[in-house]
């Protein structure tokens, strides 16, 4: 039987609605035989021990810039006291707080008062983003649907758009490197069509996620071709974040066992003994 290996899954420590408690729980009932927390920007998720017998990969999910177009990345196989990423996090969790609070004030400019809701939000996430600010503009009755909160105020061309500092594409990928990890391009299938493809795959990534969320097969055989020509890992996860993706349950997208196998051999390094 396939084994079911879900390497992209967020909790309430960045934009998930779940806790790791409750996605662990969801995992066991559905079978899933690994699995990794690849929140954005924080390592929170790591900071305490579960009682679980899935196997539980450390991996983050980085938010980077190439040619001017953010490409997102993820890591796997670190350790989570890694002091390197332990930093960026940090400084990532200051960046994030300081946009979410600059949003709350264009907000306010337009008639939207939220800013003590916000800093509540910034005291339960580790990683602050739009989607929790799209969340209350939703409770608070200013919007009906997220969609309609990017479109309306937090969307790139939106009123209450702020940006935030992100690394180049080339120093997040030493900066993994440098703390042990290994680099996958996290769903290519979302790349925008002016992107040069070709020069972003001579980068020195490990591994591209062809297995993403709800995409049919037909969407995975181009990147499965660039990873057998360029001999790169395979992976895959359903970018799952809970009630607010209703349309990406966890397990949807799986990662191949012998890419698995090859990360938590890579995390174990000397201490692996053989078959996961």
């Amino acid at each position: 039987m396939k084994k079911l290996i879900d390497l992209h899954v967020h909790t309430t420590s960045s934009d998930g609605t779940c806790s790791p408690e409750e996605i662990l729980k969801q995992a066991e009932e559905k079978g899933i035989y690994a699995i990794s927390f690849t929140d954005h920007d924080t390592l929170h998720a790591y900071e305490k021990s579960y009682e679980t017998p899935l196997k539980i990969l450390p991996g983050i999910e980085i938010s980077t810039l190439f040619q001017g177009y953010n490409v997102h990345l993820l890591a796997y196989g670190f350790s989570p006291q890694n002091a390197l990423l332990l930093s960026y996090c940090i400084k990532m969790q200051e960046k994030r707080q300081e946009r979410a609070m600059a949003i709350g004030a264009l907000l306010k400019k337009e008639g939207i008062a939220i800013e003590d809701e916000i800093r509540e939000e910034m005291h339960l996430h580790k990683a602050i983003g739009r989607p929790h600010i799209a969340a209350l503009l939703i409770q608070k009755g200013f919007v009906k649907t997220m969609k309609e909160a990017f479109s309306r105020y937090l969307g790139g061309k939106a009123l209450c758009y702020v940006s935030i500092d992100k690394l180049p594409l080339e120093e997040a990928l030493l900066m993994v490197r440098k703390a042990g990890g290994k680099a996958v391009l996290a769903h290519p299938h979302l790349l925008p069509s002016k992107l040069d493809r070709e020069e972003l795959l001579i980068r020195p990534f490990d591994g591209i996620e062809c297995f993403y969320g709800n995409f049919p097969e037909k969407n995975c055989l181009p990147w499965l071709k660039a990873c057998e020509k360029k001999g790169l890992l395979p992976t895959g996860g359903s970018d799952f974040h809970g009630s607010c993706r209703p349309f990406a349950p966890l397990g949807i997208s799986s990662t191949p066992e012998k890419s698995f196998e090859m990360l938590w051999k890579h995390y174990y390094g000397e201490h692996y003994c053989g078959q996961v």
